[in-house]
């Protein structure tokens, strides 16, 4: 039901965070930002929870020149795999990743990538897809930063993107998963102060957004919350679903950086 959650006891945790899960090729693929080399970008996994292959992949432009990102998130349509994520200039550490380095205004972009081979050593971004947002900063009563793209199919056929900015969550919806997502002047704005990180799914009609949200009334940890809409355009209402304590027994471990998928097995 999307509510009720319990740990696969077969599943030996991972370091790393804000993973993103697909399920492409009779394979479950774990999408894991690379930290300092030691964990692969992609590893692939098994219907016994086994880890069978693990892949490193450069992303590259249609000019063939490499890119750095972050925050990828993987999504599967019509048999193609795609990979949303937050560019970055530079392939090495930043100092601000999601916002302007305090050289406000600036426009940050997120692009959608496809693997060019079967053993996903490259991924190509492609051309004029995507989102590119200009930030101005809260002092101008625009946006400090951007960060963690999801990607979903609506009812009516269209593709959402969600982007967080800190505690809150935008919606842009294009009619097509390969082309750029609309940037109205009002921003539709799925979460307010409510949790950023969001991963969203539609199932059955319905829209399911889950966030990470840092719970002041739960002592001060992150939580991850969860909310049903109609429409990508309703008010919704949050509501905690997995806790330290749901999960481990300890209310003061931190819990978030949602990905959700259908089970594919």
């Amino acid at each position: 039901d999307g509510d009720n959650w319990e740990l696969i006891e077969e599943w030996q945790a991972l370091g790393g965070s804000v993973a993103d899960l697909a399920y492409y090729d009779n394979s479950l693929l774990m999408f894991v930002p690379m930290s300092g080399g030691f964990r692969p970008n992609i590893i692939k996994i098994n219907s016994c929870f086994e880890i069978v292959e693990e892949f490193n992949f450069d992303l590259i432009d249609s000019n063939g020149e490499k890119h750095g990102y972050v925050d990828p998130s993987a999504y599967v349509f019509d048999d193609q795999l795609y990979m949303a994520h937050l560019y970055t200039e530079e392939l090495g550490p930043a100092v601000d990743l999601t916002g302007c380095d305090n050289n406000y205004p600036c426009d940050k972009s997120m692009y959608i990538a496809v693997p060019k081979n079967d053993d996903f050593t490259e991924f190509e971004i492609i051309d004029n897809a995507g989102l590119t947002l200009e930030l101005t900063g809260i002092g101008s009563g625009g946006l400090m930063g951007i960060s963690d793209p999801d990607i979903f199919q609506l009812a009516d056929g269209s593709f959402v993107m969600l982007v967080s900015s800190g505690s809150n969550v935008y919606a842009f919806v294009s009619d097509s998963i390969d082309e750029e997502f609309k940037v109205e002047n009002d921003l539709l704005q799925v979460s307010k102060d409510q949790g950023g990180v969001p991963s969203g799914i539609l199932v059955d009609g319905k829209i399911w957004v889950y966030v990470n949200y840092y719970d002041y009334n739960a002592g001060g940890v992150d939580v991850i919350r969860k909310a049903v809409l109609n429409s990508i355009e309703d008010e919704p209402e949050f509501y905690t679903v997995l806790d330290g304590e749901s999960l481990f027994g300890n209310k003061d471990i931190i819990v978030g950086s949602p990905s959700i998928l259908l089970w594919p097995w």
